[in-house]
């Protein structure tokens, strides 16, 4: 019958596991450990919240106007691709 696969031919439930696994561990490796490190990093000052009051007040129009940037790209973006 087509279609049908007999026990021997059957293929393992663990291959698409292994298939993705290396993926799955570059992430981890190079895209969550970096990230929790700067997390930890960033709140590591007591009070945790300082560095970010310091940030904002020092560079915060930066900050605006950057946002401010990235949202016009985006907008233009979505225009210029939206059919």
């Amino acid at each position: 019958m087509a279609g049908t696969a007999s026990a021997s031919t059957r293929r393992s439930t663990l291959a698409p596991y292994l298939l993705v696994g290396p993926g799955v561990l570059w992430l981890i490796l190079f895209y969550l450990l970096p990230t929790i490190a700067l997390a930890r990093t960033s709140v590591k000052a007591t009070p945790w919240w300082d560095g970010y009051v310091r940030a904002f007040t020092d560079y915060g129009d930066h900050l605006v106007r950057s946002f401010g940037f990235a949202a016009a790209a985006t907008l233009a973006a979505f225009l210029l691709g939206y059919p």
